[in-house]
């Protein structure tokens, strides 16, 4: 069993720690922006210490399959079909020399794991499949904040982003059929999904009682 002990904590201030920008335009949408780490936390896994990136609105995430990097993630919603793409991605990074390895995913095998001179993730952004519920049909687009090169123990940190995403009619994946939908979960999807709307044919939730004269 992982023991895990909180050592230290290296607060890295930089004043307004993410600003990323959403702008919607029909069924595309822009992001724009910059991440800025909060802090770097050192924590003693199995008696090995480890540097934890943390980034505000960001959550740990399995996302490389490698290592436990941040990743910030937003919920878009869909058309009845097609999917998002990202069709131009722009952006500058600052990198930062660590005083500790980032912990990996799987404690296999961790010899070869850091003598790898590459980037992680590799795959900066990924989207979802498309899901439905209650007539919402939405995806999950995420952006890796940070990448990771083992070997030179050195993280990168994206800033000055610029991304576009449109929709990609030939992903046939999961498409809405019919919109039938609960007013109550349309009020939840307003507030988490971006660019969702209420369905047409919204049920909510009301009973008919009917008993003898």
């Amino acid at each position: 069993m992982k023991k895990i002990f909180l050592i230290l904590v290296l607060f890295v201030i930089f004043g307004q720690l993410i600003s990323l920008e959403f702008s919607e335009i029909d069924n595309s949408f822009q992001v724009s922006g910059s991440f800025e780490i909060e802090m770097i936390q050192a924590e003693q896994i199995d008696e090995v210490v480890y540097d934890r990136i943390i980034i505000s609105d960001c959550e740990s995430s399995m996302i490389s399959n490698l290592f436990a990097l941040p990743v910030y993630t937003k919920l878009v919603a869909l058309p009845a079909t097609g999917n998002y793409s990202n069709t131009n991605f722009k952006y500058n990074f600052d990198e930062i020399v660590l005083s500790n390895k980032i912990a990996p995913v799987e404690y296999n095998d961790q010899a070869a794991l850091y003598t790898q001179d590459e980037w992680f993730p590799q795959d900066i952004i990924t989207i979802a499949k498309p899901v439905i519920m209650r007539g919402n049909r939405f995806s999950q687009v995420s952006i890796s904040p940070v990448q990771y090169n083992p070997k030179k123990n050195i993280v990168r940190i994206l800033k000055d982003i610029d991304l576009n995403f449109e929709i990609d009619q030939s992903d046939s994946r999961n498409p809405l059929t019919r919109e039938i939908a609960s007013s109550h979960f349309s009020k939840i999807a307003n507030e988490k999904i971006l660019g969702a709307e209420n369905p047409r044919n919204s049920t909510g939730g009301e009973y008919l009682f009917i008993a003898p004269n």
